[in-house]
């Protein structure tokens, strides 16, 4: 039996002298058919700084350097995908004593930069297919608890803070969450059944590694009719998808608390030719 002999008790986050840099990587593949793929890329440098303990845990993150590896196919969308990730480029967020996101601080300056956006892309953009998108974005944007369901996706601040203060200190016992993944499938969400598990204690890096793994649940019966039309548009047979691969690791220091390294890896297919790879990578740099 594994258990951790030295950590930091309580376990909480501990104030460092500088900020925290990370960089956040996603990359993903989409094959719909045997001639049709897409692949992109995404980076980004994320500074983290605590700012203090107040009801919970204060941090402001800022995001920058970012850079969108879009493939051809879809480079229509790269425009709007850059200025929509100013919204979040400055967030200040809460995090409770289970290490999860509770609140956004600036919640209102966020939403002023978004009518400030808005306008600009109305200018730029006609039509109604612009108009539908933007009232969804608005109505996301609007209803804050959505908003912070959002930001905790691993493609925004999800692998930095993910429920990592109420982790299993031995490996008898693991911790098992639910994660969603908004864009798993187009705009079709799915839910995944994670599960950590204590794996290793660095004792000269003072690191904790956690592994990873995860099943699908089952999907509603309305993700269930929108991927099978879904399927049948791209002309690939089956009625639905499943998971072919859930896995990853966690580095996170046992006495700061703050997460040294994460990846996470995502398959999805249907078996007779779609084909959903999702793999994030977030590194501490200093």
């Amino acid at each position: 039996m594994l258990t951790v002999e030295e950590k930091a008790y309580p376990y909480r986050y501990k104030r460092l002298k500088t900020s925290v840099n990370y960089e956040l990587t996603i990359k993903d593949y989409t094959r719909e058919s045997a001639n049709d793929s897409i692949e992109n890329k995404f980076t980004q440098n994320i500074e983290v700084d605590f700012h203090g303990e107040n009801k919970g845990f204060q941090f402001r993150i800022k995001v920058s350097n970012e850079k969108y590896d879009v493939d051809k196919k879809i480079t229509y969308q790269k425009n709007f995908i850059e200025q929509l990730a100013t919204l979040t480029r400055n967030t200040d967020v809460l995090v409770n004593s289970f290490g999860d996101i509770v609140d956004v601080s600036n919640y209102r300056e966020i939403l002023e930069k978004w009518d400030i956006l808005k306008t600009r892309i109305k200018q730029n953009n006609k039509g109604a297919i612009v108009d539908a998108y933007l009232k969804q974005i608005e109505s996301n944007l609007k209803d804050k608890a959505f908003f912070i369901k959002n930001l905790k996706q691993y493609r925004l601040f999800g692998l930095l803070f993910n429920n990592l203060l109420d982790i299993p200190f031995d490996d008898k016992r693991g911790k098992v969450r639910q994660r969603t993944f908004d864009q798993a499938i187009r705009s079709i969400p799915i839910s995944i059944n994670e599960k950590i598990k204590l794996i290793k204690e660095g004792k000269e890096t003072n690191l904790l590694d956690y592994k990873v793994t995860g099943n699908l649940n089952p999907l509603d019966k309305i993700e269930e009719e929108r991927i099978k039309a879904y399927l049948k548009h791209f002309n690939m047979k089956g009625s639905s998808v499943y998971l072919e691969e859930y896995s990853g690791v966690y580095k996170v220091n046992k006495y700061t608390a703050w997460t040294e390294s994460a990846d996470i890896s995502l398959k999805l297919t249907n078996g007779r030719g779609y084909q959903r790879n999702v793999e994030y990578r977030l590194k501490k740099l200093n």
